[in-house]
């Protein structure tokens, strides 16, 4: 199982709540925390990002978000 829903709870969000920020459906949340739907893409991309020596947003072309954006 994937670590989202420990990660999830320890920063106060419900999945409903985490659901609305990521702009998907808590049934996707839901999927993910249970290891189904998606988890093997994640994993691959860790995988592609450890071999490559980069971090997702390297591998995507997205900028970093500071913590005091309030989009986030």
């Amino acid at each position: 199982m994937s670590n989202i829903k420990a990660l999830r709870e320890d920063r106060g969000l419900s999945q409903s709540q985490l659901a609305r920020k990521m702009q998907m459906t808590e049934t996707t949340i839901r999927n993910w925390e249970h290891g189904r739907t998606g988890v093997e893409w994640f994993e691959r991309v860790a995988r592609l990002c450890e071999i490559l020596n980069c971090t997702p947003n390297d591998l995507f072309g997205y900028e970093e978000v500071s913590k005091d954006d309030p989009e986030t």
